[in-house]
């Protein structure tokens, strides 16, 4: 199994539903489903990603991330809770983040976010960067749909899926991997050219990118083919915002350092934590607030949804009874 199978050696072959309810579906995909569980012990509640398992090799491409959530602990990380193998059932259980991505904020809330607002996000996620790039792994996949928010105004880095870890700092990857709009012209050149590689610098780039979509509230080139996509961002074209006069000179500034095409130029987590848009942006409280609004939004459009089918269904009744 390589490297990632002290990961698979956290994982329980108990009965999970033994320790833990299955709640509300909370997304899916190609793996499986994503689900609220409530621990029955002490009421913990967390979210569990829960696969059906086909073959072994599926086994093999969740152990890196299970490496990587069961290796290190962050407060800006989505950690790792507990984990079962149960036959060809796999649930890997993290913290939940009631809030959802920053995506789903700005998808409920109709809005992109503010540039204070931004900042915050940003500097947090530098410190899970700074955190996972430290401990030599690279994400590989960062943007607004993969960085989470708690209710407590924490920004949280999440869904390891394609991560990596290095054996050191100096290793340098070669696989062609991630989401287009984000991706690091490094990793995009990987595609065609197999000289190529790259480092933990990519994921600077990507966390440029998603400051841009957050400013926005749409990825960079959202209206292009991912194939255009790719070749512009092979070509080097930087991605840009809109309206660059709309936001703060730090945050312009802080794109062209983040978005350097020059790899080796490109500043790693530290040394942009540092930088005048982020310093200094410890509050949580502007993002706690943020939560709280897409929380309250969540359960006014709950509510709708009720209501509507109360009415539905008392329209059902009074015809079944008119026909009566």
């Amino acid at each position: 199994m390589g490297q990632g199978a002290s990961g698979l050696k956290a994982l329980k072959r108990t009965d999970p539903t033994a320790s833990w309810q299955i709640c509300d579906q909370l997304g899916s995909g190609s793996y499986g489903t994503v689900n609220k569980v409530i621990a029955r012990t002490d009421g913990e509640v967390a979210a569990a990603k829960l696969i059906n398992l086909q073959t072994k090799e599926e086994l093999n491409t969740f152990a890196e991330e299970l490496k990587v959530l069961t290796s290190r602990r962050h407060m800006n990380i989505t950690n790792f809770v507990d984990g079962f193998l149960r036959s060809k059932d796999l649930w890997i259980i993290i913290e939940l983040c009631e809030a959802g991505s920053f995506a789903d904020v700005m998808d409920t809330m109709g809005r992109p976010l503010t540039d204070r607002e931004i900042q915050c996000v940003a500097f947090q996620a530098l410190e899970g960067l700074d955190f996972l790039h430290t401990n030599c792994v690279i994400h590989r996949d960062i943007k607004a749909a993969n960085i989470m928010l708690s209710d407590h105004g924490l920004a949280k880095l999440g869904d390891f899926g394609v991560s990596a870890v290095l054996r050191s700092k100096q290793q340098r990857r070669s696989s062609f991997i991630g989401s287009p709009n984000w991706m690091a012209p490094e990793v995009a050149a990987c595609e065609t050219d197999r000289t190529r590689s790259y480092n933990f610098k990519a994921d600077i780039w990507s966390l440029g990118a998603t400051v841009i979509e957050l400013a926005q509230n749409k990825a960079p080139f959202n209206d292009m083919h991912a194939l255009k996509v790719l070749m512009c961002v092979t070509s080097g074209t930087v991605p840009t915002l809109d309206e660059p006069q709309a936001h703060s000179p730090d945050m312009i500034k802080f794109l062209s350092f983040a978005l350097t095409v020059d790899a080796s130029a490109r500043p790693d987590a530290a040394t942009l934590q540092r930088h005048a848009f982020c310093n200094g942006q410890t509050d949580r409280h502007l993002l706690a607030r943020l939560a709280s609004d897409k929380l309250e939004a969540d359960h006014k459009a709950r509510q709708a949804i009720q209501r509507k089918q109360s009415e539905r269904i008392q329209k059902l009744r009074q015809s079944f009874s008119d026909l009566c």
